[in-house]
C-alpha cells in the first residue's frame, strides 16, 4: 500500500518507519528506528506496542509519541500562552523538583518527596509503567520564558466509589496540580489545568475529579473557576471531593 503523502511526511519528520510483517520489525529495531506496525488485514498480527490498522491513524501527535516513547524522550503534552507542560524526565529535572518542593508552603497540602535517590528510582519507575501505560498522568511545567519548572499538574487514573454513573467507554481521572510559591496568584493555575482538561476531552474524557482540604483556599478558589462542584466531605482523609462531568 502506497502511504499518502501527509502520513509519509510525518514518518519522514520523526523518522518513524512502518513494518507489516516480524521481519521487517526485527530488522528496524536492529537498526534503532521507531516503528508502527500496519496490520493490511485481519489475518495479520504484529508484535510491538503500536499498531495500526489504517494509514488514518497517522496523527502528528500519534507519530511524535511513537517517537518518544522508543527513544525514551520526555513527551510534551501541550502549551498555554505562557507554559509547556510535558512529561517528566528523571535524568533532568530532579534537581529542579526538589527545589520546587522547597518553596513555601508547597508541601503544606501535598506529600513531600522521598530521599534524593529514592525519589529519582520512584520517577524513573513511574515514567516508565505510566507514561507508556496511558496517556495520562503528572507532569512537569515550564515557564515559557524562563525555561524553569514553575509547577507540576495532570490527571491520573483512579477509580473513586461515588454514586454517578458514567457513560460505558468514560472513567474517572483525578487532577492534581502545584504551582511555584513564587508564581502564584498569576492565573498560572487556571491557564495550565484548563488545558490540560481540554487535552484529556481530546481524548473523549470527561469525568474529572479532586481531592482539596478545606482549609486550601486558592485550590478551593481554582477548582471552582473550572466548573468543579464540590460533592462531599470525606471526614477521614480532612478533604473535600470534587467532580466534574461534561
Amino acid at each position: 500500500m502506497t502511504i499518502s503523502c501527509e502520513p509519509k511526511a510525518l514518518l519522514e519528520r520523526y523518522q518513524v518507519a512502518i513494518y507489516r510483517t516480524e521481519e521487517e520489525r526485527v530488522e528496524l529495531d536492529h537498526k534503532g528506528m521507531a516503528a508502527i506496525g500496519f496490520e493490511e488485514d485481519d489475518s495479520l498480527r504484529l508484535r510491538g506496542p503500536f499498531i495500526i490498522q489504517s494509514m488514518e491513524a497517522l496523527t502528528e501527535d500519534f507519530v511524535r509519541k511513537v517517537y518518544c516513547r522508543y527513544h525514551n524522550l520526555p513527551l510534551t503534552i501541550l502549551t498555554t500562552e505562557r507554559t509547556v507542560v510535558r512529561e517528566m524526565d528523571p535524568s533532568a529535572d530532579l534537581d529542579a523538583l526538589f527545589m520546587l518542593y522547597q518553596g513555601e508552603g508547597m508541601t503544606d497540602y501535598v506529600e513531600p518527596l522521598y530521599p534524593y535517590e529514592e525519589e529519582k528510582e520512584y520517577e524513573e519507575t513511574y515514567v516508565k509503567n505510566v507514561y507508556e501505560l496511558y496517556d495520562f498522568g503528572m507532569w512537569n511545567v515550564f515557564s515559557k520564558e524562563s525555561g524553569k519548572l514553575i509547577g507540576r499538574a495532570g490527571l491520573e487514573e483512579r477509580a473513586l466509589e461515588v454514586d454517578i454513573t458514567l457513560d460505558a467507554e468514560d472513567s474517572w481521572l483525578e487532577l492534581g496540580y502545584m504551582v511555584d510559591a513564587g508564581e502564584q496568584g498569576k492565573g498560572l493555575g487556571t491557564e495550565i489545568c484548563a488545558g490540560i482538561l481540554e487535552y484529556a476531552r481530546s481524548y473523549d474524557r470527561h469525568a474529572f475529579y479532586c481531592r482539596i482540604h478545606p482549609d486550601n483556599t486558592p485550590s478551593v478558589c481554582l477548582a471552582a473557576k473550572l466548573g468543579f462542584i464540590k460533592y462531599k466531605t470525606d471526614f477521614a482523609a480532612g478533604e473535600d471531593l470534587w467532580v466534574l462531568l461534561d
